[in-house]
């Protein structure tokens, strides 16, 4: 047989069968989901993420404008509030911080492992 024969054949015994058209089932899919009510909103993480960011960014600009600008007008705002140490409290004193601070180096240095 002939391969034109053959397709000759094929497509005359394809006509003669009927076959089901499912377009109108696709098209009324297509239409019902078009009409249908859209869902509720979901929040997904970029959403998040921005308003986060944005959250972030609203308290960083309020502190700036709500923190005083030096100890003074602090303590003019709040009168009541416990006073700040002076300058020339003991802990503060410079034999303190030369103490400390050869307390830091010689405790680096005991834990100095990188010498031989």
């Amino acid at each position: 047989m002939n391969p034109d024969d053959f397709e000759q054949a094929l497509s005359r015994d394809l006509a003669s069968v009927p076959r089901h058209d499912p377009t109108p089932t696709w098209k009324a899919d297509i239409l019902g989901r078009a009409l249908m009510k859209p869902k509720a909103k979901v929040l997904t993480f970029p959403k998040l993420m921005l308003g986060a960011w944005a959250a972030c960014w609203i308290v960083a600009v309020a502190l700036r404008f709500l923190t005083p600008s030096s100890v003074e007008s602090w303590r003019t705002s709040y009168s009541n509030a416990p006073s700040l140490p002076s300058a020339d409290n003991d802990w503060r004193s410079l034999e303190n911080h030369r103490n400390a601070m050869r307390a830091m180096l010689a405790s680096n240095d005991s834990l100095n492992l990188t010498r031989p």
